[in-house]
């Protein structure tokens, strides 16, 4: 597949909106909070999760949902091979590897949604008197987020072969 300017416009986008607009965002709303104990430790703590959570959004949209892709590839690939294979021995190691890789898939699929619970009680301990703050913030990332989701939906509708003549219109 051709790599156009669009295609590598849209995934510098995706970049910009998924990962730098919220860290920006958090960086500015939490960077000065003063320095009473409490709000040393809120300022520790709560860009901390954020940056974390933002920091595992991107590492899953750029590694884990691949793997995840891979492993369910392999997986079909293993399920027409147990309908046509008749050696006992290979339908013995087809049926283990269909085992293996449906345990990788449903442990790739579990991570998130256990993180994303942990870091929410994580953040209702620590941040209980800036809700309102952090509300405003995560609709901010929210928003950000949507706008790079746009830019990879717009990513993924870019498609060129790589010897395809350019259309005269």
């Amino acid at each position: 597949m051709k790599w156009t300017k669009r295609k590598i416009a849209y995934n510098v986008l995706q970049l910009v909106f998924y990962g730098v607009v919220p860290l920006v965002l958090v960086f500015m709303l939490y960077g000065n909070l003063g320095h009473t104990r409490q709000a040393v430790g809120f300022k520790i703590a709560a860009p901390g999760i954020i940056i974390a959570a933002l920091v595992f959004m991107c590492f899953k949209k750029l590694f884990i949902n691949k793997k995840l892709a891979d492993a369910h590839d392999r997986l079909n690939k293993h399920k027409a091979d147990l309908e046509v294979k008749t050696d006992q021995t290979e339908i013995a190691n087809i049926e283990q590897q269909i085992k293996n890789y449906q345990t990788v898939e449903v442990v790739l699929r579990s991570v998130v949604p256990i993180l994303l619970f942990l870091l929410l009680i994580i953040c209702c301990k620590v941040m209980e008197a800036q809700l309102v703050k952090l509300s405003g913030t995560c609709g901010f990332i929210l928003v950000s987020y949507l706008i790079g989701t746009i830019f990879a939906i717009l990513d993924a509708r870019e498609v060129r072969g790589k010897h395809k003549t350019e259309e005269i219109t």
